[in-house]
């Protein structure tokens, strides 16, 4: 049998102890037409809706600028539901 490295053990003893934030996403995932308030960036405390989930830890956002609605690609940290 090939010894497995101790750094390799403990990486993984540390992983199980450390809560997973994959489950927290779950619990919080946006719905498709809630309202959302973005929490940073250029449009921090202004409100839009949720759209879809996208690649790369983004998310489509319907915002409503200057009378127009479009759709933004912004990170999913920086949005919370309203």
């Amino acid at each position: 049998m090939t010894p497995i490295d101790d750094r390799i053990i403990h990486a993984i003893r540390m992983k199980e102890l450390t809560p997973s934030l994959s489950v927290l996403d779950n619990e919080l995932e946006l719905k498709t037409g809630e309202k959302i308030r973005f929490k940073d960036g250029p449009f921090v405390d202004l409100e839009g809706i949720f759209q879809e989930k996208c690649a790369n830890k983004r998310c489509h956002v319907l915002f409503n600028i200057m009378g127009q609605i479009n759709t933004l690609s912004v990170p999913e940290h920086s949005v919370e539901r309203v």
